[in-house]
């Protein structure tokens, strides 16, 4: 109750372009960066097509220190090197995916625990 989920607009938009990217490839995705970049940046000049590292890269300078940017690089199967850490975080790895709760568990005897837990 005390830790409400924040989500801004911009956050939705790079979510509609990695959706869009996966759908309908960079050139539909370059719609949603275009638009969180024209509020940003002054004189922007529209992109026709984006790449998956744009809207990654994007997803980087949006959200810088709330978090999100490795689930977005573990959503698209990319690994993570932390700084400060050398090792490789890769999407597979079971960290990557928490726990389910064990009273979630006990409610819901249809839920399976996670793997490696």
């Amino acid at each position: 109750m005390n830790n409400p989920k924040i989500i801004r607009f911009s956050e939705i938009y790079l979510i509609a372009s990695e959706a869009a990217y996966h759908l309908s490839g960079g050139d539909a995705a370059a719609t949603y960066l275009n638009t969180i970049r024209k509020n940003r940046i002054e004189g922007y000049e529209d992109v026709s097509s984006v790449t998956l590292e744009d809207i990654l890269f994007e997803y980087e300078k949006e959200l810088f220190a709330e978090n999100q940017t490795t689930f977005a690089y573990w959503r698209n199967k990319k690994s993570v090197t932390p700084a400060m850490i050398t090792d490789v975080i890769n999407y597979n790895d079971y960290r990557t995916i928490m726990p389910i709760p064990q009273r979630e568990i006990d409610l819901n005897s249809a839920l399976i625990q996670n793997p490696q837990y």
